[in-house]
């Protein structure tokens, strides 16, 4: 396995007690589920058993280990992975986010590089973000449709208070469009058709920026994701539909943009705790936000919605009659 984001350290401090062994020098079971429990404990979770790692190689989550022969002798030991100390931390950690299920944790490791199968990647998250998309549906009571409705100053708020709550630690950002992007955003999302999402995203970066940034270093917002959270039976290239025709090039195209987007987060918050000049909420806002991307339903939502504009963006457009 190798890592995205550069090396793994292979030694890892908890207090006073050191878990783990020297870079590059080989894993053995017992190690791997020292160093397993010693996470889980900092993580408050439940102790990790042989079989219980065994699943984990069983489910592809890790390479399983190797033989190697020991010089001058018959015999052989078996190795795991110099970074495999890397892959049991951080699946520990997903865990410890919320990640119960294999089909969360795979596409977690994945993004951070850890090789795993991609059709079983492929299949989790379109498992995993039609389960999402089912419980938002169960518990949305939108229904403005800007097929069939004019959005107008008088109900703009009526169709607002029915979008769900604004995550507060955006909120604190002060970056959060305005309620008639919102509602216009969400319907064309559920309902498909209208304009491009990346056009209102990108108006309203440029509004809210306009005096922070120069002009030059206002982002562009490409992302086509209309129709994402739709049905399958209901609209014309709906996520679910789409997402089943994502390649890999698109997932990596959206792990890039996943890192991107946090990066761009952090320099938000390094940029707005300069100086005093802006309350502090702001830059604790960004951080907060930039940290809430790593967890698993951020995760796998943004793999699917970012592939989805990944294979999107890659088909011919379709000239207005």
């Amino acid at each position: 396995m190798a890592p995205f984001l550069g090396p793994i350290p292979g030694l890892m401090r908890h207090q006073t007690k050191w878990v783990g062994v020297a870079p590059g020098v080989p894993h053995s079971k017992a190690n791997l589920i020292a160093i397993a429990n010693d996470t889980a404990e900092r993580f408050g979770l439940d102790q990790i058993t042989e079989s219980v790692f065994e699943s984990w190689i069983d489910e592809g989550l890790m390479d399983d280990a190797t033989p190697k022969n020991l010089l001058g002798q018959s015999s052989h030991i078996w190795e795991y992975a110099d970074n495999a100390d890397g892959a049991v931390r951080k699946l520990l950690e997903f865990k410890s986010l919320g990640a119960g299920r294999f089909s969360q944790l795979r596409p977690c490791l994945w993004i951070f590089g850890y090789v795993q199968d991609f059709d079983r990647v492929h299949e989790d998250v379109q498992s995993e973000f039609k389960r999402l998309r089912n419980r938002d549906l169960r518990n949305s009571k939108f229904r403005f449709d800007h097929r069939h409705e004019k959005l107008t100053d008088e109900n703009v708020d009526q169709h607002a208070a029915r979008l769900p709550a604004v995550d507060s630690d955006l909120e604190a950002t002060g970056f959060v469009p305005s309620k008639r992007s919102m509602v216009e955003i969400a319907s064309i999302i559920y309902r498909g058709e209208g304009r491009p999402v990346s056009e209102i995203l990108s108006e309203e970066l440029r509004s809210l920026l306009r005096g922070i940034l120069p002009k030059a270093l206002w982002p562009e917002m490409p992302i086509e994701i209309g129709g994402a959270l739709g049905k399958r039976d209901e609209v014309a290239s709906s996520g679910e539909a789409v997402l089943a025709k994502a390649t890999q090039d698109h997932f990596r195209s959206a792990r890039e943009r996943i890192f991107h987007s946090i990066e761009m987060l952090r320099a938000g918050q390094a940029v707005f705790s300069l100086g005093g000049k802006w309350p502090n909420r702001i830059s604790n806002g960004f951080k907060k936000a930039a940290e809430s991307q790593l967890t698993p339903d951020w995760i796998i939502s943004n793999l699917a919605l970012y592939s989805i504009a990944a294979y999107n963006a890659r088909q011919p457009r379709k000239i207005p009659s």
